[in-house]
């Protein structure tokens, strides 16, 4: 096959892949503005990916203010997503009509290659499971429904596809960035401005709050001092981690500038760290400093005077005020509980990690399954693991990490290997924000994460791309498949494990008895689940309020037939009682119930609803 047509082919796979994601979110109230704002991102993009690029990198951390300025009606809108796959769809239409080779080394590429696949098998692996769970009248049915509510959904399918999606970004920002000084210098400072914008919008709110006080010098000041603050999304670790990122950007600019530009770039600066002081994180301040002190010790062996006395500035200026303000007080959580609360939940990773080690419980899994595994006196809660190298181990196995650590290691040596001009502030702040992982879970919070993909893809963006290495591309190609191929076995395995003790197909609402018992109406096929620990289950049968004055109901218990229950218009309550299999490995046995005419096999129509129905079945019992 000719090569042209193959890399035409990606890039048409890549954009239609990234537009099938926005599409959903234009099933939501968005509006003519937001609808308006994404499609001209596209447009740009399709053309000029690197002046859109531009553009997504000063407003992606403003998506919170955009979506309220843009008036979008619908609730928990993920709008920085929805920019970033306007951006990723036009970024791919522009490959697919250029026809052109794709910017990124071979070495990155592949590993990120294969950590894409990890992902997308993760969400299949997760929507097979989720499909048991719901229930309903088809598959393609629950899809549909899936898709529509995509963009205010946030299950393990979203998380998936939301850790592939920060992947793609890093590799559309490397491609966009072609190699090239001037256009990484550019987005570099377009990423800082961003962050300048979100810290100024959080100093805006404690300024606001103070002008409705009496005294709003001293409630600036005491809000200031003693309380957490970001306007963009809750999780205040993460944005302490994605303002750590960007502050050595800023003061990369103060030593590149010169003039009038060196102030504004010292007044960014300020700014930055003052979203940074905001947000609170302890650990994100920790990280800013110990980066701060290694690159400064790295300017004075190279003998760069300039970096080191502004990096030593600097770190004086934060380490005394932080030594004065701290005592203050900020945080309710006791340092020490912070620490042994993070040291359970790293034992409950390992556990967890130690019983799924080849593909781990699934992208977006930990929270809901920690509570088996974390084992901190007085904190028995669902929580994630606030160690995001360690959630990875546990949620895509021993692979995925080392998977995730092959792209670290990729982006590494090529910035080792080029040594791109300018590129120590970017290269400085992802340390930082790597660092904060250890202590948290920011790429769990796409507001903090697709900043952080972005900033990679800038960095890793060389002159000249290093020859590709066989050995790599066969590793990654072995792992692509193992994970493709992995995929069915691991779906009937969650479907076997799926929670289904309240999925129900073909049964209404509950409706209650006048003595209060409750019961549901059905049509031909009907479909419940019993515990598979218990013994037996128990459940009530008679005629509906529509059709025959006689029936016959089949019972099947997982797909064989266990009893036939006749019913007739004279009848009350019948109790049927099935036994369920001892010594099952599976969670939950499926009940079916087939009803139709006596001594006919064929079910009648799925005519029910909330009114009505042919059948009346009554509440599940079990007995253990």
């Amino acid at each position: 096959m000719n090569r042209s047509w193959t890399r035409t082919a990606a890039w048409t796979i890549s954009a239609a892949l990234a537009a099938t994601l926005l599409l959903s979110f234009f099933f939501q109230p968005l509006g003519w503005r937001a609808g308006l704002l994404l499609a001209a991102i596209f447009l740009l993009a399709a053309f000029r990916p690197h002046e859109a690029l531009l553009i997504v990198a000063a407003v992606l951390p403003l998506s919170t203010i955009l979506f309220q300025l843009l008036e979008v009606a619908a609730g928990g809108f993920r709008m920085i997503e929805a920019l970033s796959l306007a951006y990723l769809a036009g970024w791919g239409a522009h490959g697919a009509a250029t026809g052109r080779r794709v910017h990124i080394p071979p070495l990155l590429g592949w590993s990120a290659g294969a950590l894409l696949a990890a992902a997308f098998a993760s969400a299949i692996v997760s929507g097979a499971a989720l499909l048991s769970e719901q229930g309903g009248d088809t598959a393609l049915h629950l899809i549909d429904d899936w898709f529509r509510s995509y963009p205010v959904q946030l299950d393990a399918i979203t998380f998936s596809v939301l850790f592939a999606e920060g992947i793609w970004l890093l590799l559309a920002v490397a491609d966009a960035c072609d190699g090239q000084a001037v256009k990484r210098q550019t987005v570099t400072r377009m990423i800082v401005v961003g962050a300048a914008a979100a810290a100024a919008l959080n100093v805006l709110r404690i300024v606001n709050s103070a002008l409705a006080h009496e005294h709003p010098w001293r409630h600036f000041v005491d809000v200031f001092l003693h309380v957490r603050v970001n306007v963009h999304y809750s999780d205040l670790n993460a944005a302490g981690s994605y303002f750590a990122l960007d502050w050595f950007g800023a003061a990369g600019l103060i030593i590149t500038s010169r003039g009038v530009r060196r102030g504004a770039a010292a007044l960014l600066l300020v700014v930055v760290s003052t979203g940074l002081w905001l947000a609170g994180s302890r650990l994100a301040m920790a990280s800013v400093g110990l980066i701060t002190a290694a690159v400064a010790l790295q300017g004075f062996l190279r003998g760069r005077r300039r970096m080191v006395a502004v990096l030593v500035a600097v770190l004086l200026l934060a380490g005394t005020a932080a030594a004065v303000i701290v005592p203050l007080g900020r945080h309710v959580a006791d340092p020490a509980l912070a620490v042994r609360i993070r040291m359970g939940l790293a034992k409950g990773a390992i556990a967890m990690a130690a019983d799924h080690p080849m593909f781990g419980v699934g992208l977006g899994r930990f929270y809901d399954l920690s509570e088996s595994y974390v084992n901190v006196p007085n904190y028995i809660v669902k929580e994630n693991a606030h160690n995001n190298f360690l959630q990875i181990l546990a949620e895509l196995g021993v692979p995925g990490l080392l998977l995730f650590a092959a792209v670290l290691t990729a982006a590494g040596a090529l910035v080792v290997r080029a040594r791109p001009e300018g590129s120590w502030p970017l290269v400085a702040g992802l340390c930082a924000f790597l660092l904060t992982c250890l202590g948290g879970h920011p790429l769990l919070v796409p507001s903090a994460a697709f900043p952080f993909w972005m900033a990679l893809g800038v960095a890793v963006s060389v002159p000249s791309i290093p020859a590709g290495n066989r050995l790599v591309r066969t590793a990654a190609l072995i792992l692509i498949v193992l994970f493709l191929i992995s995929i069915p076995p691991r779906a009937l395995a969650a479907i076997g494990g799926a929670n289904v003790e309240h999925t129900s197909i073909g049964l209404s609402l509950w409706q209650r008895e006048p003595d209060g018992s409750r019961f549901r109406w059905a049509g031909g096929r009907a479909t419940f689940f019993a515990p598979g620990s218990a013994r037996a289950a128990r459940f009530r049968l008679r005629l509906g309020n529509q059709g025959s004055r006689s029936l016959q109901v089949r019972i099947f218990l997982d797909g064989r037939e266990a009893d036939r229950v006749r019913l007739d218009a004279n009848d009350e309550w019948r109790t049927v009682r099935v036994i369920l299999p001892g010594g099952r490995r599976q969670r939950f046995s499926r009940i079916d119930l087939e009803t139709g005419l006596p001594g006919q096999l064929e079910p009648l129509p799925d005519q029910y609803s909330d009114a009505g129905g042919i059948l009346a079945v009554g509440q599940l019992q079990v007995e253990r």
